[in-house]
């Protein structure tokens, strides 16, 4: 598969629609935060959105230690099979908890960040989210069949659509404006996470070998293991399922995420191609896809529903083998 040019997950998310199709919003209901169909779900305990000031509105670092604002984006036609890992979670988005931390992917190929918000951009987030204003918002109909669909949660209150085809002024078609927007420049004052990583590693076929710069100067497997005692085939990987990444902690994560970097930084493998190369001196070659996890994650890799408790798997144990 051939890559497309710089930012092209970025690209992807604000595509025009290429052909009718729902496996977008279908991938959205099982990948995101929020339920689907374009609808405003607002418990009515939260009606008011917590407590407010004269400048931010609804107040969204209230010291409490869940996610209080959650926004994704995802979803959108024939979704290709390394989207589907590095993108599970969302092929960008921002999680902001009580206590004004913030995670930051601004798209599923990049490093997730983080950083503290200050109290301006923490007022920024709150007017732009609309977050006060959730209860009146119509309802996102229309859009396109073949685009993405952005997630909005705060607390327990759920918006969710497809802004593509909507009218010019409707709430949802400007919040994912703003939302594209706001992970852009928090990006730029963040810092890459250091926690956990996930990752999956295919067995190429010899039978049907990469050709051009793919495994250019492609470094050796660097964890103390056989790489394939953890390669799936490519036909796995080409149906892979949400959840059935491995999972990297401490210096095994870092050493991961040192061959991404080498990789986004084009000094292996190729960056037209959608896979970070490995080849063992016997030959064997593989391809390996990683993104970083945010500590909100479960067991699997997946972000719960529910992420205004503490996080649900914060235990470290020995990568998943």
């Amino acid at each position: 598969m051939e890559r497309m040019p710089t930012d092209y997950t970025l690209a992807w998310l604000r595509r025009e629609p290429s052909r009718a199709t729902q496996l977008g919003a279908a991938l959205l209901c099982s990948a995101t935060l929020a339920s689907c169909g374009g609808t405003t779900l607002v418990d009515p305990s939260n009606a008011d959105g917590g407590s407010t000031d004269s400048d931010s509105g609804v107040e969204i670092c209230d010291g409490s230690a869940g996610v209080r604002v959650a926004a994704t984006s995802g979803g959108g036609g024939l979704v290709p099979p390394w989207l589907n890992m590095i993108g599970e979670n969302g092929f960008a988005y921002l999680l902001v908890s009580g206590q004004c931390e913030a995670w930051v992917l601004k798209e599923a190929e990049a490093p997730l960040r983080h950083l503290m918000l200050s109290r301006e951009q923490a007022r920024a987030l709150s007017r732009d989210f609309r977050l006060g204003e959730w209860s009146s918002i119509p309802p996102a109909m229309g859009g396109c069949a073949d685009a993405s669909a952005v997630s909005f949660r705060f607390e327990n209150n759920r918006l969710s659509g497809v802004p593509c085809g909507l009218p010019a002024g409707h709430p949802l078609r400007e919040m994912s404006t703003a939302f594209f927007a706001q992970i852009a420049n928090l990006s730029i004052s963040a810092v890459d996470a250091e926690g956990d990583a996930r990752y999956v590693l295919a067995a190429e076929d010899p039978d049907a070998p990469r050709t051009g710069d793919a495994y250019r100067d492609a470094p050796p497997w660097p964890l103390p293991f056989s790489p394939d005692s953890v390669a799936v085939s490519l036909k796995d990987f080409y149906s892979y399922r949400r959840g059935t990444s491995r999972r990297a902690i401490m210096e095994e994560a870092s050493q991961l995420r040192a061959l991404r970097r080498l990789w986004l930084e084009g000094k292996i493998g190729s960056k037209m191609i959608f896979f970070i190369p490995i080849a063992e001196t016997d030959g064997a070659r593989f391809q390996l896809y990683v993104r970083d996890s945010s500590p909100w994650e479960n067991a699997s890799g997946l972000l719960p529903d529910d992420l205004t408790a503490p996080p649900a798997f914060s235990g470290r144990t020995p990568a998943s083998r």
